[in-house]
């Protein structure tokens, strides 16, 4: 089936369900940090006042006001660094001027992972290099050998991840890429791992080794992960689509042969998985003791918080949508009507063709009548 609509209204899941529908607590040093932060990265990277003013419009330390509400204000001061540096580096390679050159990425991207195995200052040209060192060296100087290895092992799984969407993107390969290594790749790139690291450098943890092996807790983090992904993807569809961009789950389902809103339905199914399999999960968390429980509760904290976070921020900035509160209160928003997908195609091709041999049977027919039938009856005749 054809649309024929100059466009489409889509409804989206009720997001704000389950442990998603509590009010977040916010950080009380989030307006002054804020600004602080913001500062902070942009005369270091020298950005130009577009990129200023964009910086201070998606207001990520609101995120991590939710994220960290009741940690300390230095630490959330870095954790804010670290969320405002990664927004322009991921859009620059998503969007921006990297968005095709995967040759720039890979030596951005090794350049990155250099930074994560050394233990003082080292001069680099670019500037989001030198933040995002001033980042690594403090949270390696306060934090645990076991924090700092998740979080160096998961930058690393970030930047790799990154520079496949870019090559991927530059050769058009998202169309060979499958759901499964889609989100594969989308549950490193969305970098939820990273923060979770700095949710422990945050509140100053020690969580022995032994807690991160239980499969409770991995089942936990790749919960949180996948929540924030499929968010993710619902949520920036439309903007990402104007941007010719692929790698969203739901552009993965159109090629599959699912309208946009189907696409939109089967991830809301997903979500409720998720949803079902974070109680599964709590259920079955082994105890470590109360002094190791206590930090346990606090890191698990962290990982709803950083779905709540995004969600609340999301319905926060128009960085999606020109009306984000009526998109909030209605759930549903337009997108220009598609071309037919996969699917769709297949079927119009196979009802033109029938369409096709169809007439020209009528045809032959016709020419059989007029031609062959009179020569016949004037022979019996």
């Amino acid at each position: 089936m054809i649309e024929e609509k100059k466009n489409i209204q889509i409804t989206l899941p009720d997001l704000f369900v389950g442990f998603m529908a509590r009010k977040p607590v916010i950080h009380q040093d989030y307006e002054h940090v804020r600004i602080v932060s913001e500062s902070w990265l942009s005369d270091l990277c020298d950005f130009p006042p577009k990129l200023r003013k964009t910086v201070h419009e998606i207001d990520i330390a609101y995120y991590t006001a939710i994220l960290i509400p009741h940690v300390d204000t230095d630490r959330f001061r870095t954790v804010c660094d670290w969320m405002n540096w990664v927004f322009p580096f991921d859009d620059a390679l998503d969007n921006g001027p990297l968005k095709e050159k995967p040759e720039d990425v890979r030596e951005l991207v090794d350049g990155l992972i250099g930074i994560l195995g050394t233990k003082t200052t080292q001069d680099y040209q670019n500037k989001l290099l030198v933040a995002f060192q001033s980042i690594w060296l403090r949270v390696f100087q306060d934090s645990s050998p076991g924090i700092q290895r998740r979080f160096s092992s998961s930058m690393r799984d970030y930047c790799e991840a990154v520079f496949q969407q870019v090559v991927i993107q530059k050769g058009n390969g998202q169309k060979q890429l499958g759901l499964k290594a889609t989100l594969q790749m989308r549950r490193q790139s969305v970098a939820t791992m990273p923060l979770l690291a700095l949710v422990e450098y945050a509140h100053g943890l020690r969580i022995p080794e032994i807690v991160f092996e239980s499969n409770s807790i991995k089942e936990i983090q790749r919960i949180g992960t996948e929540v924030v992904l499929l968010q993710n993807d619902l949520i920036s569809y439309r903007k990402e689509k104007a941007l010719d961009e692929s790698y969203n789950i739901i552009s993965i389902y159109q090629q599959q042969g699912y309208t946009v809103q189907e696409a939109f339905n089967k991830v809301e199914r997903s979500l409720s998985e998720c949803y079902r399999d974070w109680y599964l999960a709590l259920a079955q968390l082994p105890s470590w003791g109360e002094e190791i429980d206590s930090q346990v509760q606090l890191y698990i904290d962290g990982v709803q918080n950083a779905a709540l976070a995004n969600i609340h921020w999301s319905f926060r900035v128009d960085r999606y949508w020109e009306n984000t509160q009526e998109v909030r209160k209605t759930r549903t928003f337009w997108i220009p009507a598609d071309t037919v997908t996969s699917k769709q195609r297949k079927i119009d091709f196979k009802i033109w063709n029938g369409v096709i041999l169809l007439s020209a049977l009528v045809l032959l027919v016709a020419v059989v009548l007029i031609l062959v039938v009179p020569r016949v009856l004037d022979s019996a005749s």
